[in-house]
């Protein structure tokens, strides 16, 4: 009886000692991967820092320049989300009032009405001067 645990000792220690071995074969194997990664990719970094600063440079002039398509693009959103107002609604931006004729994602059409010189004329207004 005591061969039969024995055995079963041994069998269950063997697969315990190989899974050890593969582990530790793997992690070197990984590590030294990393290294050479890390050591054949160090003549790329001045490359990539290049490229990085291009990008951003690109993407802080397109920010700039599209600055205020983006504000009309997001004051479509609160205008229709929070039902500023509506077509067909008065409203008054800055000097010009009238009635609300067309909602557009850059901009709104107002047909202008009260006692200004373009009276019954058309203005189209950009979205995000109702945000200011």
């Amino acid at each position: 009886m005591q061969q039969t645990s024995d055995t079963q000792t041994s069998t269950v220690n063997a697969p315990a000692v190989i899974s050890l071995t593969r582990h530790t074969i793997r992690k070197w194997v990984v590590t030294i991967a990393s290294v050479a990664v890390l050591v054949s990719g160090f003549p790329l970094i001045a490359v990539y820092r290049e490229l990085a600063i291009f990008v951003s440079v690109i993407a802080i002039g397109m920010a700039l320049a599209l600055q205020k398509f983006i504000a009309c693009y997001f004051a479509y959103f609160v205008i229709h989300h929070t039902s500023v107002f509506h077509v067909g609604d008065r409203v008054r931006i800055g000097v010009v009032k009238g009635d609300v004729m067309h909602i557009g994602i850059f901009h709104f059409v107002l047909k202008e009405v009260g006692e200004t010189k373009g009276w019954g004329r058309s203005t189209p207004v950009a979205s995000f001067m109702c945000l200011t």
